[in-house]
């Protein structure tokens, strides 16, 4: 019997390994524009959120050597300030919820969605993936 117990918790180690963890967040707008005309666009080009995401998270590629996934969705109101609203880490990364609240919090060069060519708050869902020593990010579309 110790050895069937055994196996079953060696088995379900890859399990574990992959566990998804997600943490939800208060204060941000809630009227915000679905589907606005232009959507929020973080720096000048598009290799700055790369960039930005690339800098804050190194000591964690260097200290991890990570492989997983954090989604993040994000209220970026009509001055062009976010807001974390939701964030979720998958596999074997780790960051405490509050150190990505902060990176987040002190992204500045967002320029917000327009409905109407006026400026709105509105959501965006990005995507931050690691892999070894490598750490991609994107804007996840519908």
């Amino acid at each position: 019997m110790r050895k069937f117990l055994s196996f079953i918790a060696i088995a379900c180690l890859p399990i574990l390994a992959v566990a998804q963890v997600s943490q939800d967040y208060a204060g941000c707008p809630d009227a915000v524009v679905q589907d606005p005309m232009v959507t929020p666009l973080f720096g000048k080009s598009s290799d700055d959120l790369q960039d930005y995401f690339s800098e804050k998270l190194q000591t964690i590629i260097d200290n991890q050597h990570p492989t997983g996934e954090f989604e993040l969705k994000l209220v970026i109101d009509e001055n062009g300030a976010p807001c974390l609203t939701t964030f979720t880490q998958t596999g074997d990364v780790r960051i405490e919820p509050n150190h990505i609240k902060n990176i987040v919090d002190n992204m500045e060069g967002w320029q917000p969605a327009l409905q109407d060519a006026r400026p709105v708050s509105s959501q965006v869902m990005l995507l931050i993936r690691f892999k070894s020593t490598k750490v991609t990010t994107r804007i996840l579309t519908k």
